[in-house]
């Protein structure tokens, strides 16, 4: 993920630099190294840059949220991590929180002073490498430890799925910022499923609720976004579409369709959502 801030700096996730099935290992949670962390980098000299923020593991997308959270001089970052197997989170921070010398420390990786790894409110092992199925999940961490940040929004896995995230979008109403409503949409990878909650951000408490959410084109419901690849391209052996929300500047949910480069704007009529 990549953001630049109102600052001109700008924030990249460099990811955690391991294989698929690992825990990260320690470098996401040691200060002096680069992988598994987001950087502020300095544009306009050469090698500058800081830590901000650590224990990152996958992160693919950000966004700067200025319209949601009151008052709206305190801009958020929000950015999602895609995760192991165990759970998959979107998470977020005040801007102003970058400008203290405080780490931001997001789980991911093993951490020196417990020896625990974590990925959501979940500790997970150390796992093998490309092996499907690891690093499993180990226990349930206590809400709330000293020293981590809990994620806004959190997603289990199913033992029968594999979940990851492939893309997330804030909506809004430009025109009434305040109206109530969907606070944050995410889309599933795989299944092209959608997903959403109600509940804002709220720094320190437990994971917003999500619903899935029921998505309808002109003529009948759909039963995922990967229905719009069949559209296009007609039954094929694989309709994985691969969809990438986001943004737009008047606050409606745009969808890039990376099977078929098809883009499309998605209206959010009503709260009708079920679990």
């Amino acid at each position: 993920g990549i953001l630049t801030l109102p600052s001109t700096e700008i924030l990249w996730s460099t990811g955690d630099c391991t294989m698929f099935g690992l825990d990260g290992g320690y470098v996401p949670q040691l200060d002096s190294e680069s992988c598994g962390k987001i950087l502020k980098i300095n544009p306009h000299q050469t090698g500058v840059y800081s830590v901000v923020a650590k224990g990152v593991g996958n992160s693919q997308q950000m966004y700067l949220a200025k319209q949601l959270y009151y008052p709206l001089r305190h801009q958020v970052v929000v950015f999602m991590d895609i995760g192991g197997v165990t759970a998959v989170e979107v998470n977020a921070f005040p801007v102003e929180a970058l400008n203290g010398s405080e780490i931001l420390n997001f789980g991911w990786g093993r951490n020196e002073d417990d020896g625990k790894a974590r990925e959501g409110t979940f500790y997970v092992g150390q796992g093998k490498g490309f092996v499907q199925g690891q690093p499993a999940c180990e226990a349930n961490a206590p809400f709330g430890e000293d020293g981590f940040v809990q994620p806004w929004v959190q997603v289990e896995y199913a033992t029968e799925d594999f979940f990851a995230i492939s893309g997330f979008a804030i909506p809004y109403d430009s025109r009434r910022p305040e109206k109530g409503g969907l606070k944050l949409i995410l889309s599933e990878s795989n299944t092209g499923k959608l997903f959403g909650t109600t509940e804002n951000y709220v720094k320190g408490v437990t994971p917003a609720e999500v619903f899935e959410l029921r998505i309808f084109d002109n003529t009948s419901e759909l039963a995922g976004l990967n229905d719009l690849v069949t559209q296009e391209l007609g039954d094929t052996v694989y309709n994985h579409g691969d969809a990438r929300l986001f943004t737009f500047p008047d606050g409606d949910v745009g969808l890039l369709m990376e099977r078929t480069g098809v883009l499309y704007r998605i209206r959010v009529v009503d709260m009708d959502c079920y679990e």
